[in-house]
């Protein structure tokens, strides 16, 4: 497949996989609170926090892989793709060890630190080692399928194995806690659905790759950029988990449960939003390794303005829906307020804020630039860390959402300047003048959300039909805004839209 063809198979595959985790994402947290209520939903959301963090022993490894994978698949080395597949399965191996004597650490530490009345310590124990099985799986199993799909572009496979892996952990979770089981034997159960994902990328990479071998001698120099990719995610994995590991130790799971709720919306859209970088990163990284300056540039400035405009719809949107959709969704629980207003906006903005900065992003992980942008994302960490702490400490959930604000808002300002100036070569005033006309229409969409009407009693026919609405005339206003802001670039993105909806 070109890129074009790859881009439009793999966007697809990763939307329905993205649609998958959005629907599971939000019944299987319903089922929970019902069956179980807010203060369960506070712990597992919590657990798997901490899970997130034990997975970056492998932080790194496969980064380096992909990065070091793509001039051999390039040229059509069969060699050296082997050579580096093999490095990549005897790391894994080793990182896979790691990782499980982290999860035992952690199962019985955790107990320890943070205590739950309502659980025993081999309960919480138990859940921890059974949140973490798919992840000491998807290390020691998956992790050298995984690099090498992504680095030959067919992350469509990837895509359809977590389909099939989210809607038979979906079922089994629904069907456990529907029926009366307890909290830990319905992960006991859960667990059992990695088998479908294995199965899945074990047959195609058989069918697909003949001449491949992951049996190699290995040679560990050629992933010497591991260590840095390591840093860039540690940070970038800190910054993401510190909202609920500063709520859980300043505030209660009750607490921790309406931040999960309302960051299991963010999630949601921020999977479906992903899915453009996703499926691009790996053809970004082709074309600079072939050292395609004007293709990079080209095909860049359309991907950015075209990402910018989404993100900032579906900002403008979910601005004014999200409060009404969580009160809506946890109707009839009433162990802990989930009627948060101010909450509601302030994540939404961070969510925006984070957003703003995947394009770029994206070209510091195809250029391999890790090492160079180390003392940015650790700038960015600690003022997530400090910021967070600080203001959550004066002002609970909303100053955790603060102090994570004005960490996203550094990383922008830097990479706003740092990849037109040591990647794509394009004047920074581009960027900058799209970020200043999307941050101008996402805050104009600040007061009518604080005003909506339905936070009180939202129904879902309601919902349904102020959505639809919010959705149809802001996409129509931000296209007309657009086409008048860059006229050329809209009609290349269009032009470039109706070839893929062609093949």
């Amino acid at each position: 497949m070109n890129r074009t063809t790859a881009f439009a198979v793999n966007t697809a595959a990763t939307t329905l996989s993205q649609l998958a985790v959005l629907v599971f994402g939000l019944i299987i947290p319903r089922i929970i609170l019902d069956a179980y209520g807010s203060i369960t939903n506070g712990l597992i959301s919590s657990v798997t926090q901490v899970i997130t963090y034990i997975t970056l022993v492998e932080a790194g490894l496969g980064g380096a892989a992909i990065y070091a994978l793509y001039k051999p698949l390039a040229d059509k080395d069969l060699i050296k793709t082997n050579t580096i597949i093999s490095t990549a399965k005897s790391l894994y191996n080793k990182t896979g060890i790691a990782f499980l004597l982290a999860l035992t650490l952690s199962a019985v530490l955790y107990p320890v630190f943070v205590e739950v009345p309502e659980f025993s310590s081999w309960n919480i124990t138990a859940l921890v080692f059974l949140i973490g099985f798919k992840g000491f799986c998807d290390i020691l199993i998956l992790g050298k399928y995984s690099v090498l799909l992504t680095a030959d572009q067919k992350i469509y496979a990837i895509a359809f194995s977590n389909i099939i892996y989210h809607v038979s952990n979906g079922l089994i979770i629904a069907a456990m806690a529907l029926n009366g089981f307890s909290i830990v034997e319905t992960y006991l159960a859960a667990a059992l659905a990695f088998i479908t994902k294995f199965l899945f990328l074990f047959i195609f990479i058989s069918r697909n790759y003949s001449g491949l071998s992951f049996n190699e001698q290995p040679r560990p120099t050629l992933l010497k950029q591991r260590w840095d990719v390591f840093y860039l995610q540690l940070l970038g994995t800190t910054q993401r988990c510190v909202p609920i590991v500063v709520l859980t130790l300043i505030a209660t799971m009750e607490i921790v449960s309406v931040y999960a709720i309302y960051n299991m919306v963010i999630l949601g859209l921020s999977g479906l939003m992903s899915i453009f970088a996703n499926s691009l990163f790996a053809s970004f990284g082709d074309v600079i390794a072939r050292k395609e300056i004007y293709t990079l540039q080209k095909s860049y400035d359309e991907f950015e303005f075209s990402y910018y405009t989404l993100i900032t719809w579906i900002h403008i949107c979910t601005l004014t829906l999200i409060v009404p959709f969580v009160l809506w969704y946890t109707r009839g629980i009433s162990d802990a307020d989930y009627n948060q207003p101010v909450f509601g906006i302030l994540i939404t903005i961070n969510s925006f804020l984070y957003c703003l900065k995947t394009p770029q992003g994206m070209l510091v992980i195809s250029s391999g630039l890790y090492r160079e942008t180390k003392w940015r994302t650790t700038t960015q960490a600690l003022i997530a860390i400090i910021g967070a702490s600080s203001f959550g400490i004066l002002w609970g959930l909303n100053g955790v959402m603060i102090g994570m604000m004005l960490s996203n808002i550094f990383r922008c300002i830097d990479l706003f300047f740092y990849i037109p100036r040591y990647v794509t070569k394009l004047p920074a005033s581009i960027t900058l003048k799209r970020v200043a006309l999307s941050c101008t229409l996402v805050m104009m969409a600040v007061y009518p959300a604080l005003k909506y009407d339905i936070f009180a009693a939202p129904d879902i026919e309601s919902w349904i039909k102020h959505g639809f609405i919010i959705s149809i005339t802001s996409s129509v206003f931000l296209a007309t805004i657009q086409y008048i802001h860059e006229p050329d670039v809209f009609k290349r993105v269009w032009k470039r839209f109706k070839r893929l909806s062609q093949n």
